[in-house]
């Protein structure tokens, strides 16, 4: 698994940020923001199966055909059944039966033959995309620890100059970063954390 990483620590500092909702207690605020550029190691497809006939019992006996030939082509990609997800079938306004597939593909090499195949049959249409990481949490729970050891770094480095040292944090506050778009052609996942901490200032 090959991922770049980008990370910026932003610092803010003023003689207003030595005071928060406790003016009591001296501290200082900093920011820290990390980004990264990982490569997804799965894709989740998700199939729109519609079976359309001149009464409910045609339609259902074609849709039933056409998710036997979505289970024979990912069978024929060695897609594990267990972990295929089948919802419905319901009826749709035209009287159509439709069920949706969710089809997580490990092996996202395998994934351009997929759509093709899928994008050449009749009753199956491709309806989502979407990339992902089996560590995805992990990953995220990383991008937090490593801002908040940053923001840790460059506030001690500002308690030394003002002649302090750096206490315990007393507020962890995650802000909310802009969410980009993932786009089919280019699959990276972009998992960026910024959080503002406040450490206490002790003097020496």
């Amino acid at each position: 698994m090959k991922y770049l990483i980008q990370i910026t620590v932003f610092v803010v500092f003023s003689m207003a940020g030595l005071c928060s909702a406790d003016s009591q207690i001296p501290q200082v605020r900093v920011q820290g923001q990390y980004a990264a550029n990982i490569c997804p190691d799965r894709a989740i497809l998700t199939l729109k199966i519609t079976g359309k006939g001149h009464c409910a019992k045609a339609a259902a006996m074609l849709q039933q055909k056409y998710i036997d030939n979505t289970f024979k082509i990912l069978a024929e990609s060695k897609v594990n059944r267990k972990e295929i997800t089948l919802a419905g079938p319901c009826t749709g306004t035209d009287g159509a039966m439709v069920s949706v597939a969710t089809i997580p593909v490990v092996n996202i090499s395998k994934l351009p033959d997929l759509i093709q195949s899928f994008s050449t049959r009749p009753g199956i249409q491709i309806d989502q995309l979407a990339w992902t990481h089996t560590r995805l949490a992990q990953l995220e729970a990383d991008a937090v620890a490593v801002a908040l050891k940053d923001a840790k770094q460059k506030a001690q480095s500002m308690a030394t100059a003002l002649g302090s040292s750096l206490g315990e944090a007393l507020l962890i506050h995650p802000m909310v970063s802009e969410k980009k778009k993932v786009k089919k052609e280019m699959p990276f996942l972009m998992i960026e954390k910024r959080i503002e901490v406040a450490f206490r200032l002790v003097p020496l």
